[in-house]
């Protein structure tokens, strides 16, 4: 276990979106020990919610409004470490063949090592159909179960078609099958995305995180797709790995092992209630449902100790004067510590004027930094779609005009934050036009992994 952890640090700095380790080596941390995590203040609950809107005074006019919720789990060092029930769900199709498979059942045998005792794991392959390999519970008398998975495994090779679906269905029900409610429950598809049938995938993803099981995916090879991948971690509200080079599956293994002993929160949700002709446009990076009157469902997932979901929602306000609420924020989560539903309740106000420069003024740096994030992310994945279609001009065109924006932004609001987007997308820009086609595989996945971990926060 200890050999996995400076792969899990690798792996949780990949994860985080961070692309620079992606197509540079990254650079050597400080020596000095990180300091101790400051315990949380007596009857502090499991997590805490910062709302704010783009500009504090909006145009008297109306028009379009940013309104930022943060979520951010409250880290107990002092904790026990809450067990965890894993499915494996691992393709074994043709497309798979070689060292895609080789290094599937190295991560998968990795996992198995790297749980803990009283922690839970089933095993299922697919490939025209699906296998459910079995369990084991980890323990002094689980070793003849835990032979059998690792032989499972072992005896994988590639063969025939993707049957994606019989993958989440048999996967779901074995991660049903050792589902417990005090328990974080995870399913991990290791995948190259490139089923036989598409259509219902992201639907059994849906209903398995409605069941309290989140699927996390991990994409394989440098051919696998990209957009299924993260479209299926989207509706299983977990986490979505790019995968560069084989030798970091490990890793990432470990840093979603990690990511999991350090939940506070389960099955977080953010109701949003427009208010005085408020209307929501957009809810950005996390799957929502509108209902009546305009009232918007977010499923937030997990909270994380010690990081942040980022819901970034697009607002329609409408014209007016003087101050009134726009937004109401309600957001709720079962707290791991005693398995009580926590709820905190925001409201979000504006006051309209027709002064420019007061609105100007008013802009509120936590929030706009937000808001230039996603704009960035927009860039990435735009440029990338013009590059794919040989129009590498436009895309550079895109990418400069982003960076531009970028400087532009960091220099008004101050942010550190931004000046390094800028940075990052400057590198990524050069290598895209110095490594000519045979670089885009790996680029182009890199930077749409950026731009989804761009929308999402710290804890993605």
């Amino acid at each position: 276990m200890k050999a996995l952890i400076p792969y899990a640090i690798l792996g949780l700095i990949g994860a985080a979106g961070a692309l620079g380790s992606t197509l540079r080596a990254p650079s050597p941390g400080p020596t000095d020990p990180p300091p101790a995590p400051t315990p949380p203040p007596p009857g502090a609950g499991a997590f805490r919610v910062e709302v704010g809107l783009d500009r504090a005074i909006q145009s008297a006019g109306g028009g379009e409004a940013f309104a930022r919720v943060a979520i951010e789990g409250v880290a107990d060092p002092n904790a026990q470490r809450t067990p965890m029930s894993l499915t494996l769900v691992i393709d074994r199709s043709g497309s798979m063949e070689g060292r895609k498979m080789d290094d599937a059942k190295r991560a998968a045998l990795e996992a198995l090592a790297a749980l803990a005792p009283g922690d839970r794991v089933s095993v299922v392959s697919f490939d025209d159909g699906a296998i459910d390999h079995g369990s084991a519970t980890i323990g002094e008398r689980s070793g003849a179960e835990l032979a059998a998975l690792r032989a499972a495994i072992g005896e994988l090779f590639a063969r025939s078609g993707t049957d994606m679906i019989a993958g989440l269905d048999v996967g779901g029900s074995a991660a049903t099958r050792i589902y417990d409610q005090g328990r974080v429950n995870r399913l991990l598809l290791l995948s190259d995305g490139r089923p036989n049938v598409e259509p219902g995938l992201r639907e059994r993803a849906s209903a398995l995180a409605a069941r309290g099981v989140l699927t996390t995916t991990l994409g394989l090879g440098q051919d696998y797709n990209e957009d299924l991948m993260a479209a299926l971690a989207d509706q299983g509200r977990g986490h979505y790995y790019f995968v560069d080079r084989p030798d970091e599956l490990a890793g990432i293994f470990a840093a979603e092992l990690s990511s999991l002993s350090s939940i506070v929160a389960k099955e977080a949700s953010v109701e949003l209630v427009p208010a005085h002709g408020t209307r929501i446009v957009e809810v950005i990076g996390f799957p929502s449902h509108t209902a009546a009157k305009g009232t918007v469902t977010i499923a937030a997932g997990d909270v994380y100790g010690g990081r942040v979901t980022d819901i970034l929602v697009r607002l329609a306000l409408d014209s007016g004067a003087g101050t009134r609420d726009v937004l109401a924020v309600h957001t709720s989560a079962n707290a791991i510590a005693g398995g009580a539903r926590e709820r905190i309740s925001n409201d979000l106000a504006a006051t309209f004027s027709n002064d420019a420069v007061a609105v100007t003024r008013s802009a509120a740096p936590g929030v706009m930094v937000k808001v230039e994030k996603w704009r960035a992310a927009q860039a990435w994945v735009e440029a990338n779609r013009l590059f794919d279609a040989n129009d590498v001009d436009a895309g550079n065109r895109m990418l400069s005009a982003a960076q531009v924006r970028l400087e532009t932004q960091s220099q008004a609001l101050g942010s550190d934050e931004l000046k390094a987007e800028q940075g990052e997308m400057a590198r990524y820009q050069k290598d895209n036009n110095e490594g000519g086609a045979g670089w885009r595989g790996v680029g182009t996945r890199a930077a749409k992994k950026k731009a989804w971990s761009l929308n999402k926060g710290s804890a993605y």
